[in-house]
């Protein structure tokens, strides 16, 4: 009987034993765990995304550095030229090039081509391999021979401030907006197309205005958020076979004009990167806007491309 009892009390004692080893003390707020906070769970709970979210990023159109370039016929190559060997700094670091409508291309420094006197004095891929620059090799993407590029560094252009760029080219019927461009330039206008639409609250237009005497006048109309902004160009000539550029014969179309990119700037602004072709050659034109501006900035680009 005696027995009997201690095996008894025996198993008692190694039942609690083993109720307490299967139980795990209670962490105290504050003492051993962390307890998450009233925002974390209802976040964790609805699978919200975090609290903080990136921004879209802007271009500072005064830290651009003004690297142009052309494609050879291949699409594997750029050539950047108009300087001599070792001239510009920091060449190395331009990893990407931006043109034809956006379209970003991942490049490489090469070296230095010498180039020689037996080219045609040409900006063109033809002539690529008699030109005297500093050659790109392109590593991701092809490029669109004989396209012009601008060449950057990432923090130049953060890839998240470009903005889509939608091409019209076609002649508009807006007689409100004509009425307000005619009204504010006291002249008649011959002629308005919408170029294009950049982003999503953008629209960039060409009004060609009838000439007076020798007074010849083109704008650059930028429509926003219900007000627009206009860039002029005027000029005086006698000689209407050469009034913008050479042979123009006075006329700015559409087909003129193309995008290498648009972005957003500083100040809720639009940046503009375009091409304007002539007969002999093409021009780059940088454009800034804000609400109540819109200018060409003084970087600038040229390629002499006349045919022989």
């Amino acid at each position: 009987m005696r027995i009997a009892k201690r095996i008894l009390w025996l198993l008692m004692i190694l039942a609690l034993a083993g109720c307490d080893q299967g139980q795990e003390p209670a962490a105290h707020e504050g003492v051993g765990a962390e307890q998450p906070s009233r925002t974390e769970q209802e976040n964790n709970a609805e699978g919200a995304p975090p609290l903080t979210k990136a921004l879209p990023e802007e271009v500072d159109p005064g830290k651009l550095q003004g690297v142009f370039g052309f494609a050879d016929e291949t699409g594997s190559r750029l050539i950047v030229t108009g300087e001599v060997e070792g001239q510009r700094e920091n060449l190395d670091q331009n990893t990407h090039a931006v043109g034809e409508n956006g379209v970003i291309l991942s490049v490489t420094h090469e070296m230095w081509q010498e180039g020689d006197d037996a080219g045609s004095g040409r900006d063109t891929s033809y002539n690529f391999a008699h030109l005297s620059g500093d050659l790109f090799t392109v590593t991701e993407g092809i490029a669109e021979p004989n396209a012009t590029y601008y060449l950057f560094q990432p923090q130049e252009i953060p890839l998240n401030s470009l903005l889509e760029v939608a091409l019209d080219g076609q002649p508009v019927v807006d007689e409100n907006l004509r009425e307000r461009l005619e009204s504010a330039k006291d002249r008649d206008i011959r002629q308005l197309w919408r170029l294009a639409e950049i982003g999503t609250d953008a629209e960039l237009y060409l009004a060609l205005f009838h000439p007076d005497g020798k007074e010849h006048l083109f704008s650059f109309v930028l429509v926003r958020n219900q007000s627009e902004v206009v860039l002029d160009y005027p000029a005086t000539v006698e000689d209407t076979n050469s009034v913008w550029r050479v042979d123009d014969q006075g006329e700015v179309i559409p087909e003129m004009f193309s995008f290498l990119f648009a972005a957003r700037t500083t100040g809720q602004g639009i940046f503009i990167a375009m091409e304007w072709y002539g007969a002999e050659g093409i021009n780059v034109l940088f454009l800034r806007s804000s609400e109540d501006r819109f200018i060409e900035l003084e970087t600038r680009y040229g390629r002499y491309t006349a045919p022989l």
